[in-house]
C-alpha cells in the first residue's frame, strides 16, 4: 500500500458514502441486538462502524477545522456548515437529544437527502485520520513492547490494520471491545492477531453478540491485510525483521 503525503494510509475497505444503500438499510444492524432491542447509544453510521450516536457535533466541526487549515481548503464544491446541518440530528450530544435506533433508521427512510455523497464520506474518513492518527502514534510508542517504537516504522498494512480499528472503535485501548486487539498490538503478536480477525474470534467483548455481517468482513479484510505484511516476511510476533 501507498503512503499518502502524511505518512498515514488509507483505510483498506472503500467507504461506501452513503448512509442508504440499494436496499434501504439505513442504519447499521449492529444498532439492535436479535431480538431487535435498542442498543443504548447506537445510530446512524457511516461505513461501518462510525457512529454518529458516539461522535458530537464540536467534535466533528474541530476536527474538520483542524483538517482544513492543515489542507488549505474543503474539497472543492463541499460546505463544512452543510454538511454538519444535515448530520445534527445524528450526533451524541448537541441541541436535541440524538436519534438513535429503530427512530434514526425510520428518519432516514423518510428523508433520503440525509445521504452522504461518496466525498463527504470520505472527506469525514480523511479528517478521522488526520485528527486520530497523531494519538495512535503516541499511544503505541508509549506502552509497546515489541521491540519498534515508532508507529512510522511498522509496515504499512499494520498501520492501516491499526488506524482502520480506530474508525470504528476509537484511540480508547482500555474497553471490554478494545483491550484484547491492544494488548496483541503492543506485544507484537502479530500472527495471533492475524489469526483472530480472520476467523472473527477476537475478543470484543459485549458487542459480539449484535454486531453485523458487515463488521465480521471487516474484520476478516483486516486480518488478511495483516497478512500481507507476515507473508511479506514481517515477524509473527515482536518487530526485528
Amino acid at each position: 500500500m501507498e503512503k499518502d503525503p502524511d505518512g498515514v494510509h488509507q483505510i483498506p475497505k472503500p467507504i461506501k458514502g452513503l448512509f442508504l444503500d440499494q436496499e434501504r438499510k439505513v442504519v447499521d444492524w449492529a444498532v439492535f441486538d436479535r431480538n431487535l432491542h435498542k442498543i443504548k447509544h447506537s445510530g446512524v453510521t457511516i461505513d461501518t462502524g462510525y457512529d454518529l450516536g458516539q461522535h458530537s457535533e464540536y467534535d466533528v466541526r474541530n476536527a474538520a477545522r483542524a483538517y482544513i487549515r492543515e489542507k488549505g481548503a474543503l474539497p472543492a464544491g463541499m460546505n463544512l456548515e452543510d454538511l454538519i446541518g444535515r448530520l445534527r440530528p445524528f450526533f451524541a450530544r448537541g441541541p436535541g437529544k440524538a436519534l438513535e435506533g429503530r427512530a434514526a433508521m425510520e428518519a432516514l427512510v423518510a428523508k433520503p437527502e440525509f445521504a452522504l455523497s461518496d466525498q463527504e464520506a470520505e472527506f469525514l474518513r480523511d479528517t478521522h485520520i488526520f485528527r486520530d492518527a497523531p494519538t495512535v502514534a503516541g499511544q503505541y510508542q508509549e506502552k509497546q513492547r515489541n521491540g519498534v517504537g515508532n508507529f512510522y516504522q511498522l509496515p504499512a498494512e499494520v498501520q492501516t490494520t491499526i488506524i482502520d480499528w480506530t474508525w470504528a472503535f476509537g484511540t480508547k485501548d482500555d474497553s471490554d471491545h478494545t483491550r484484547a486487539f491492544w494488548q496483541h498490538v503492543y506485544r507484537g503478536e502479530w500472527a495471533q492477531l492475524r489469526r483472530e480477525l480472520e476467523s472473527n474470534t477476537l475478543d470484543v467483548g459485549p458487542n459480539r453478540a449484535y454486531q453485523s455481517v458487515d463488521y465480521v468482513r471487516r474484520r476478516r479484510a483486516l486480518g488478511a491485510l495483516l497478512g500481507k505484511a507476515l507473508d511479506r516476511g514481517w515477524p509473527e510476533n515482536g518487530g526485528a525483521c
